[in-house]
C-alpha cells in the first residue's frame, strides 16, 4: 500500500544518535533552550512553561504533517512516512529564536513578563487590585495610555524618549533614553490604578490591555457570554467521564462544525472496521476491546 501516511512522534526523531532515548515534556524544555526563555535576568533559575507545550506542539505538528501529506496524496497517489519529534515541536515554537541564533549566533535574552519590542510600556504591571499586561509598542499607542494615565508631557522628554525615533514618519517603536526612568514612572502610575478599569479604559482607546487572570477565571468569564465565543464541544455523557473542551481552536466562518454523534467511545467501531476488513462476522463479535497503559 504506497499510498499509507504514516506519522511517527517521539523525543528526538527517528535518526542520530539519541533517536533511542525517551523524553517528557519538561526535559525537551531543558534539552532545547526553552527554560531559560523564561525569567527576569541571565542569571535567574531555569523555568518551564506552566503547561506541557511542546506535547501539544509536537501533536499539533504531526496533524499539520499528515494533512499536508494527505493533500499531496490526492495530487501524486503517494503516501508518506513522516518523522516529527518534540525537539522539532520545541523548535519551531522558539521559530524566531532559533533562527536569529541560527543566522546570526545572537543568543536571545530573558525578558520576563516583557514584551519582545524592547518598548518601555510593553511591560506588566502591579496595580492596585492585581496585574495588568500592556502593549503600547507605537508612538501612537504611547500618545493613547499616557493621554489616559494623565502623562501627556512624557511624550515631549527628550531625556527620556528619543524623540528623533518617537516623532519619525512611517512610525516605528517607542524607544527609550532613560529606560529604566520610564519604566518607573508607568510602575508608578498603574500602582494606584484598578486593572480591571484601566484594562476597559485602554482597550477602549486603542491600546491592548488584559487584566491578568487565572485559566478558570477566564474560561468562567467569557463561558455563555458574548465577548468571546468559542466553539465549545462536549464529548461523553456528563457525570460518566465526559468531557467539554473549548473546542478545536478554529471554525469555519458561515458553517456548522456541529457533530451531534460526538467522538466515537472505546472499541464502538470495531465490529464495522473488522467487517470492512474482511474479517468474518462471528470473529468480529467475540473480538474484545483493547485498552493500552503506558507503564
Amino acid at each position: 500500500r504506497p499510498d499509507i501516511v504514516y506519522c511517527s512522534i517521539s523525543a528526538y526523531g527517528q535518526l542520530g544518535e539519541w533517536s533511542g532515548r525517551g523524553a517528557y515534556d519538561h526535559v525537551v524544555q531543558a534539552l532545547t533552550g526553552m527554560m531559560m526563555m523564561s525569567g527576569d535576568s541571565a542569571d535567574a533559575p531555569p523555568l518551564k512553561v506552566g503547561f506541557p507545550v511542546i506535547d501539544v506542539a509536537a501533536g499539533m505538528l504531526g496533524a499539520l504533517s499528515v494533512v499536508s501529506a494527505l493533500f499531496r496524496r490526492m495530487h501524486d497517489g503517494q503516501g508518506a512516512r513522516i518523522d516529527t519529534s518534540m525537539v522539532q515541536a520545541s523548535l519551531m515554537l522558539m521559530y524566531p529564536n532559533a533562527s536569529t541564533f541560527l543566522t546570526h549566533q545572537v543568543e536571545p535574552q530573558r525578558v520576563g513578563n516583557r514584551g519582545y519590542t524592547g518598548s518601555p510600556t510593553a511591560d506588566t504591571y502591579r496595580c492596585a487590585d492585581g496585574w495588568l499586561a500592556t502593549a503600547a509598542n507605537t508612538p501612537a499607542q504611547f500618545r493613547k495610555l499616557t493621554r489616559v494615565l494623565g502623562m501627556e508631557a512624557l511624550c515631549e522628554d527628550g531625556e527620556a524618549l528619543d524623540l528623533a525615533a518617537f516623532n519619525a514618519p512611517g512610525g516605528g517603536f517607542v524607544v527609550a533614553r532613560d529606560l529604566e526612568g520610564v519604566r518607573r514612572r508607568f510602575r508608578e502610575a498603574f500602582a494606584t490604578r484598578s486593572a480591571a478599569d484601566m484594562e476597559a479604559q485602554l482597550n477602549a482607546v486603542g491600546v491592548a490591555a488584559a487584566r491578568v487572570r487565572r485559566l478558570g477565571e477566564f474560561l468562567a468569564e467569557i463561558d455563555g457570554g458574548q465577548q468571546l465565543p468559542l466553539p465549545y464541544r462536549s464529548y461523553g455523557e456528563a457525570g460518566r467521564g465526559g468531557t467539554r473542551t473549548p473546542g478545536l481552536g478554529f471554525r469555519f466562518l458561515g458553517e456548522s462544525m456541529d457533530r451531534p454523534e460526538g467522538a466515537p467511545s472505546l472499541g464502538e467501531h470495531n465490529q464495522a472496521l473488522l467487517a470492512e476488513l474482511q474479517a468474518g462476522a462471528a470473529e468480529a463479535a467475540t473480538m474484545p476491546v483493547v485498552a493500552t497503559t503506558l507503564t
